[in-house]
């Protein structure tokens, strides 16, 4: 079964976002310049009216960054749910292509059992080849067992990762939500103490985006990659059911040649 648990995309997303913010507020913040060649008092207005511009921009900004954030996290929402929803698919498909090839080898094995009853003559032999037929069936109710529990196993493992992996991604997108918000609260609030600094407000708004939009992408490149631990958990279920393989393999070759020796008595 592949599984895929790339969240990559989304994140891609959710990084793309910051870098928007800050081209947004940078445009915004230089909406208003100081024109060439004015006198110093036209100069000094100009400034004053640029850093109250900020603040007059920054509900705009603030609704901006907050309906982007919530699209960001309704994306990723979207295909986290998307995801399990293929995990439980494959899996349905899986375990029933696995039953119809069960299915379908009891009724070839019954045919096989009930040929080779019919050459049994002596009772000797009809015990033969009931005892055989009880070590094949043995084998293939063991068999299916083992493998059943390897799958198990891998799922099992598998859910624990892939649930890890989304708990991290949430609370490093949760996170960098509320170091955005937390700056916005603090511009405004700043904003309403005093306008005229503006420029300073701005500056600071800038940095705080900066750092949650850093921080955000360093807990990305540190996050646990579960793809190669998922690819090894898959090769321990391969290299089991192979293992489960050849003790069938070894069972039935022994039960074969029993009642090979039989018959010929």
């Amino acid at each position: 079964m592949k599984l895929r648990t790339n969240f990559s995309g989304t994140l891609m997303v959710v990084s793309a976002t910051v870098f928007t913010f800050a081209l947004f507020v940078s445009a915004v913040t230089s909406a208003v310049s100081v024109p060439a060649n004015v006198s110093a008092a036209a100069t000094k207005a100009a400034q004053q009216a640029k850093a109250v511009a900020f603040c007059t921009a920054l509900g705009a900004t603030s609704d901006k960054i907050t309906s982007q954030l919530t699209a960001v996290e309704s994306k990723l929402s979207d295909a986290q749910n998307g995801r399990g929803t293929k995990i439980t698919d494959s899996r349905t498909t899986v375990d029933q292509d696995i039953l119809n090839a069960q299915q379908k080898a009891d009724t070839e094995r019954q045919q096989a059992f009930a040929k080779l009853e019919a050459t049994a003559k002596t009772d000797a032999q009809k015990d033969a080849v009931t005892a055989y037929e009880a070590a094949i069936n043995e084998a293939v109710t063991t068999r299916r067992a083992a493998n059943a529990d390897a799958r198990t196993t891998y799922r099992t493992a598998v859910d624990t990762l892939v649930d890890d992996a989304t708990t991290s991604t949430n609370s490093q997108v949760q996170t960098f939500v509320a170091a955005t918000n937390a700056a916005i609260s603090d511009a405004t609030a700043s904003c309403q103490a005093d306008s005229s600094n503006g420029n300073q407000i701005r500056t600071t708004f800038q940095a705080a985006l900066k750092t949650a939009k850093t921080n955000f992408q360093n807990d990305r490149k540190n996050a646990a990659n579960v793809g190669p631990q998922i690819k090894a958990l898959a090769q321990t279920r391969i290299d089991t059911v192979q293992k489960n393989n050849d003790a069938f393999k070894a069972a039935t070759k022994t039960a074969r040649e029993t009642l090979q020796a039989a018959l010929k008595s």
